[in-house]
């Protein structure tokens, strides 16, 4: 309900190269990036590139020809709920979605959130979700319950 600040996060772990693409290629092609002038660390040149320099930044992070990179989208929906600004955080087997906690996330953007993640793991062979470790939600347990209660009482959107 409050903002106190913090940036919890929740990944989708266990992911292959070739997952990281297709999630960080499909939340690109859903959504509006909000981060000013993004950037990555390109390993084999040593240099600071725009995510859009190349046609998936997220591909040479899994390989690793490129750093962890974060920016942040806005427009993501699910069902026609539009779900508030996320943090995409790009790893080599992971990609974390960090929030904003406050107002903005009643009932119906945490549904459309959750539905959001079921969505990103059905992209993966064996992807899964937990808190961040460190910076998750305030209740890590909570969010896992949660999470399990989710998963077996609703029916998996369809992919738009």
């Amino acid at each position: 309900r409050e903002d106190d600040g913090s940036l919890p996060g929740i990944e989708i772990r266990n992911l292959a190269p070739d997952e990281i693409a297709q999630i960080y290629a499909w939340i690109r092609s859903h959504s509006v990036v909000e981060s000013l002038a993004p950037t990555f660390w390109d390993n084999r040149h040593q240099t600071d590139r725009p995510i859009d320099s190349v046609p998936n930044a997220a591909h040479l992070v899994a390989t690793g020809e490129a750093a962890p990179f974060h920016f942040a989208v806005n427009g993501l929906s699910v069902q026609q709920v539009l779900i508030p600004c996320l943090g995409i955080f790009v790893f080599q087997d992971t990609i974390a979605l960090d929030y904003r906690m406050g107002r903005a996330w009643q009932p119906e953007q945490v549904f459309a959130f959750f539905s959001l993640l079921r969505l990103l793991v059905k992209l993966s062979a064996a992807g899964t979700v937990h808190p961040e470790a460190g910076e998750g939600p305030p209740y890590p347990e909570a969010f896992s319950v949660a999470w399990a209660y989710f998963l077996n009482s609703h029916e998996p959107p369809t992919m738009p």
